[in-house]
């Protein structure tokens, strides 16, 4: 059986040296005809040993030592070597193992996959930069119907997140959550209308936006930041009743706290009783419990009208005393009555989206200081990138016959990373080193630069300024 499985290759000999697997292999195509000026029966000129690297086997980083024979034309004197079938177009390496790498960085840290292959982590680094910017090209994330917003610390940015509740993924991520960014996204959004139902918090920012860019879209409060409203009220009350206690009861009523936060209709009777007991002396703490109560019972309302109803009842029976307590309730009732109520008609949360904000905070801790494009990425096509065929990714387009070789490659590759260009863009003056030393050897070595050909030297004297420019 051929070790490799590789088109056009075939696998002589192999051995484990430290703990990497060394393949011998020689290419099986051979050349009929130049393909710069298609001249009949090139001439073997010599012949060279090129090291790719591979994906695993058994465990053990992969390295292909292939045996390449360079031919020259007796018309034009340019030299080449036979086309690769199933080699990355940029790199030293096989196209597998380049799917390999961009699938498993998705969901892996760049440190672990690297160790796995056996290559540096900046290699790994920039095969999920070039495949993040194929994924983002070639397989955009539909707009959902049903979309949650909030806010989330990513890479030391305060964030903005879109999800999809529907599909309960990550539809986008930005770098602010300032109004100005915000509204200029929202305004570029594809396929908006289709935007049904919007779940949010209340902040104003999101709110506005929303029902600027789209209107279509039905805004509904999140049910538990509304709640919360009502149990940080309780909760400032049970501060205020605890401080003039001597320390023992104030401790020993610390310690219900637990009891007072959860609701009536989930305590035992003995539960019961103990919340009763503590609330007892403090007549100003036991309104405030029961104003609490009777507020987070209107989520228990069948319909939008019960529950508008029994929130007006709500606001009028309200002590005055607790006013202040209950002060940011008021004020979120106040300015967002409508969205609020709209729950009972579109009964959709941001659970998911607070959720998916934990996950990702555990894979911010395990990635040790992903900037956040790097964590847009794996949040947004974490899971999507598994089911993508990367069939068509990084092709080489060489076939046998001489219609298209490795020569032709050499107009595909990047003599500077997507990091660097953005840079240059902006006007950065921090520099990246360019193509290595040894990309360049490789190029001189399958004749792309013949010092004694001058056609040859004056299509690359471009790109080697370039490259003598950003080294």
């Amino acid at each position: 059986m051929d070790l490799l499985q590789l088109k056009f290759v075939q696998a002589l000999s192999s051995e484990v040296r430290d703990e990497v697997l060394i393949v011998d292999a020689k290419v099986l195509i051979k050349l009929a005809e130049c393909p710069f000026c298609k001249a009949a029966s090139p001439y073997r000129h010599d012949s060279r040993t090129q090291e790719f690297a591979d994906s695993p086997i058994r465990g053990n980083p992969v390295r292909i030592r292939l045996q390449r024979q360079r031919y020259r034309c007796r018309a034009c004197r340019k030299a080449f070597f036979e086309p690769l079938v199933g080699f990355s177009a940029k790199r030293n390496m096989t196209q597998r193992l380049v799917h390999y790498i961009a699938q498993d960085a998705l969901i892996r840290t760049f440190a672990d996959v690297a160790e796995d292959v056996g290559l540096d982590v900046q290699t790994v680094r920039g095969v999920f930069l070039d495949f993040s910017d194929w994924l983002r090209a070639h397989h955009p994330i539909a707009t959902p119907r049903i979309m949650g917003i909030d806010e989330a610390k990513r890479a030391k940015v305060l964030c903005t997140v879109l999800t999809d509740l529907q599909r309960r993924e990550y539809f986008d991520m930005l770098p602010s959550r300032k109004a100005e960014p915000l509204n200029a996204y929202l305004s570029k959004v594809p396929d908006k209308e289709k935007v049904e139902v919007v779940a949010m918090d209340l902040h104003q920012g999101f709110v506005h936006a929303i029902g600027r860019h789209m209107p279509q879209a039905v805004r509904v409060a999140d049910k538990y930041h509304v709640a919360r409203l009502a149990q940080n009220a309780f909760d400032k009350a049970h501060v205020d009743a605890r401080k003039p206690l001597p320390t023992g009861e104030r401790l020993a009523m610390f310690r219900h706290r637990g009891l007072l936060a959860t609701r009536d209709r989930r305590l035992t009777d003995d539960e019961r009783a103990k919340v009763a007991k503590t609330l007892a002396p403090f007549p100003l703490l036991q309104a405030a419990h029961a104003a609490k109560e009777s507020f987070l019972a209107i989520y228990e309302a069948p319909n939008k009208d019960v529950a508008s109803r029994q929130l007006s009842v709500w606001l009028t029976v309200l002590p005055a005393g607790l006013s202040g307590y209950f002060r940011p309730l008021i004020t979120a009732v106040s300015n967002n009555r409508e969205i609020i109520l709209n729950y009972f008609t579109h009964r959709y949360t941001n659970a998911f989206t607070e959720a998916a904000n934990k996950l990702s905070d555990l894979l911010q801790q395990t990635g040790r200081g992903y900037g956040f494009e790097v964590m847009r990425i794996k949040l947004l096509y974490g899971k999507r990138g598994q089911a993508i065929d990367l069939t068509d990714y990084d092709a080489d387009d060489d076939l046998p016959g001489g219609s298209a070789t490795t020569a032709f490659v050499f107009s595909k590759m990047t003599f500077s990373s997507p990091t660097l260009r953005k840079k240059q863009a902006s006007g950065g003056d921090r520099k990246r080193r360019g193509p290595s030393f040894a990309r360049v050897g490789r190029l001189i070595g399958e004749g792309y630069y013949d010092l004694g050909n001058q056609t040859i030297a004056d299509e690359l004297e471009p790109l080697i300024r370039e490259f003598a420019a950003t080294a």
